[in-house]
């Protein structure tokens, strides 16, 4: 009985975790949002010092904030599919920019106003692994197959992870090429969504 008891904490306890992870996700996105206004290195990078961390993008900070709050309940789930196909097409966009080497100045460009104090070599691009996450977000979004949601969550979380263990490693190699790696605020904002994914696969509406 009491190892009954002790199992089904430990299961509510879980289950709370990750129904508050949609609200994480909307904090990170603000907060990193915010960093860019008022030029707070923290915020958008974790780190104040080291100019080698690549910062957060304005545009993964929004992606974040809407992918948090689409999740919140009924009443902004209705506009999920709008969330998706924006993520869709920003994902799209900023994988082409990457993979191609061109740039769509109104998306580079959109927030011109709010990197000065920041280097970085293609101001409001998102990194190439993030642009991918983004992109299969959406998919995990408009997907109905229990299958298909589960594989995409955990290809989230695996390439998040990925990115975070590679800069724990050698974090000074971030500074060769700053955009082409993802940020430490998006990896572990990816992480995040990932395990939500997978343990939210069968909500599917």
């Amino acid at each position: 009985y009491r190892e009954e008891d002790t199992l089904s904490f430990i299961n509510s306890m879980c289950r709370r975790l990750v129904d508050s992870i949609p609200i994480l996700l909307m904090v990170l996105g603000s907060s990193g949002l915010l960093g860019w206004v008022i030029h707070n290195p923290w915020l958008v990078r974790f780190n104040g010092e080291a100019s080698s961390w690549p910062p957060m993008s304005q545009w993964a900070a929004l992606g974040f904030f809407l992918l948090g709050w689409s999740h919140l309940g009924e009443r902004t789930w209705k506009y999920s599919k709008w969330v998706a196909g924006f993520l869709f097409v920003l994902g799209l966009a900023f994988l082409f920019e990457n993979m191609f080497n061109v740039s769509f100045a109104c998306l580079d460009y959109a927030w011109a106003n709010y990197w000065s104090d920041f280097w970085i070599e293609n101001p409001g691009r998102l990194a190439l692994g993030t642009s991918v996450c983004f992109l299969l977000s959406s998919l995990h979004m408009l997907s109905r197959e229990k299958p298909v949601r589960d594989m995409l969550g955990s290809a989230i979380s695996a390439i998040a992870a990925l990115h975070l263990i590679n800069f724990s490693m050698d974090p000074m190699r971030h500074s060769v090429n700053l955009m082409s790696h993802m940020s430490t605020p998006a990896a572990l904002g990816f992480c995040l969504w990932g395990l939500y994914c997978i343990f939210r696969s069968s909500d599917a509406k």
